[in-house]
């Protein structure tokens, strides 16, 4: 029997000027692997200043990389890409990912401490591969090496308050490409899934809501017409004198049209899994609770969650 692969806790990070950003979270994370993003203009320093520059950005990598190799088993240095380049951070960033994916490791992703262009690349990539986990880390306020009023001061150039630069190149557009968004009606639903108590999360309480707020895609119109609804008074008491056998069929037939349409779709989504709570129902992942509050805030779409 083949032995048993164990999986690699691997992160991706990018080295500027920052060197405990890089370290610490890598450290603590305990990995096994990190990919080094790096660049440093080949060339030579004609001024003093920018030998020193050079020279300063090399003793920062060379530093990250010596502190790594105390704890880190493998580091892979990538130092061919062009990090201020967001096509090339990202095609770099999403081919590291998508190999580490193939071999199952367990991935981390740093936007910490590296170029805007990289924390932009690497922001999309981490979100198009799925279970990679994207973080950021802060500095403390008594972390920083310039106390803040030395900040202030070099905040000024020739008396103009400027911030950390004085100066910038014309501004260079970055290239795009479409990401699907989800399907709005699906993640409507989901929220009015959501917002009826796990305890009274059964099909039919979800179908009823759904059909009433005009979310329930098979067979209805304005008045419910074509949906056990119709059978049923404001509280969803069944109305005495109506056909019970035809309100059972419907229920029956929603009951599946409500898996195959609703669940089976939110469940393939990664929206849902099974509650902790009750295990015979669902309730939303991590993931689900991201698409509502982004995509499906109160401002696009209002529900009544006390008549839920």
């Amino acid at each position: 029997m083949p032995a048993m692969q164990i999986m690699k806790r691997v992160m991706v990070a990018c080295v500027t000027t920052e060197v405990i950003k890089i370290t610490r979270p890598a450290h603590d994370t305990g990995v096994d692997r990190i990919h080094l993003l790096n660049f440093v203009k080949e060339g030579e320093a004609n001024t003093p200043e920018e030998q020193d520059r050079k020279t300063f950005y090399e003793n920062i990598y060379n530093q990250v990389k010596w502190e790594l190799n105390q704890f880190v088993e493998e580091v892979v240095e990538h130092r061919d890409v062009t990090t201020y380049n967001f096509d090339q951070c990202f095609h770099s960033i999403y081919d590291i990912l998508y190999e580490e994916k193939e071999q199952g490791s367990d991935i981390y992703v740093n936007i910490s401490g590296g170029t805007p262009e990289y924390s932009a690349a690497a922001a999309i990539a981490s979100m198009m591969v799925k279970g990679v986990k994207l973080f950021s880390v802060g500095t403390m306020a008594s972390g920083f090496t310039v106390d803040f009023k030395k900040q202030l001061e070099q905040s000024y150039h020739e008396g103009h308050l400027v911030g950390s630069a004085f100066d910038v190149h014309e501004p260079f557009p970055i290239g795009s490409f479409p990401l699907p968004t989800p399907d709005e009606d699906l993640l409507k639903a989901l929220k009015v899934f959501v917002s009826i108590q796990v305890g009274r999360r059964s099909n039919v309480n979800v179908i009823r809501k759904l059909i009433n707020y005009g979310l329930w895609r098979f067979a209805l119109d304005e008045g419910g017409t074509g949906t056990s609804v119709e059978f049923e008074d404001g509280d969803g008491r069944f109305i005495e004198g109506k056909d019970y056998e035809k309100y059972l069929k419907r229920q029956k037939k929603e009951a599946v049209l409500y898996q195959r349409g609703y669940i089976e779709k939110w469940k393939k989504l990664g929206w849902i899994e099974k509650s902790s709570i009750n295990g015979k129902r669902y309730d939303l992942t991590e993931t689900g609770k991201r698409y509502v509050e982004i995509f499906c805030s109160d401002v696009v779409f209002k529900i009544d969650s006390q008549n839920l």
